[in-house]
């Protein structure tokens, strides 16, 4: 197993080869300028099985652009990473940053889209908002991950 952590600001990426064996890529920090660099770096991870993303995703990229990542099975990242990494993915760990400005229903929508049910969910909010979250919330939990395990 390889695992690789870097800044986006010291992609070099004329120098990156495929990496066939990189299983664990975390990029802290990425801005809006990086984002394009970020789908590079990944269609030259084929193997990737542990991606942790740090800040958001750039609104407007096509969600198609991030590589098919068919081994990608955890994932870090703030809820707007979601729509472009869950759908077709066998991911079955997820730690989410969500944004109080997206409504709970609206994660677990999108993380019901993975080809494979998600077992391990952790959703942080940076910044609580009422708004976020309501009693009838919860409810859904049961039909969009039938397989979620709950911890104790």
């Amino acid at each position: 197993m390889q695992n690789l952590s870097f800044k986006p600001s010291e992609w070099v990426l004329s120098a990156l080869p495929v990496l066939p064996d990189l299983e664990v890529l975390d990029v802290p920090g990425i801005s809006l300028l990086d984002s394009s660099m970020l789908y590079r770096v990944l269609s030259r991870t084929p193997n990737l099985k542990e991606l942790a993303l740090g800040g958001e995703a750039l609104p407007g990229d096509p969600v198609d652009t991030i590589p098919a990542l068919s081994h990608l099975d955890r994932i870090v990242c703030h809820t707007s990473w979601l729509p472009y990494l869950i759908p077709r993915r066998p991911i079955t760990t997820a730690e989410v940053l969500c944004d109080s400005r997206v409504r709970v229903q609206e994660v677990f929508k999108i993380l019901q889209k993975g080809s494979v049910s998600l077992r391990d969910l952790t959703l942080t909010y940076e910044y609580w908002s009422h708004s976020a979250w309501s009693p009838n919330d919860l409810e859904p939990v049961a039909r969009y991950l039938p397989e979620l395990e709950v911890g104790t």
